[in-house]
């Protein structure tokens, strides 16, 4: 998390800003953003699957009670 603070009405009508934190270095590693959306979808169609599977099974018993 960051904080910025901007500091005005200093002399001579000037102004500053100030952030916390470190800098991150310069070479970080890129997201593999493909992969990531391919498993969230992939994990979305095995979750609908199994309520579909789970609903069918529960009308079933609903039906038989």
């Amino acid at each position: 998390m960051k904080v910025g603070i901007h500091v005005g009405s200093l002399p001579n009508g000037s102004s500053d800003s100030y952030i916390n934190g470190v800098t991150p270095p310069t070479s970080s590693k890129s997201v593999p953003e493909p992969s990531n959306l391919f498993g969230v979808g992939l994990a979305f169609g095995i979750a609908t699957l199994f309520k579909a599977n789970n609903d069918k099974k529960w009308k079933e018993v609903k039906i038989k009670a």
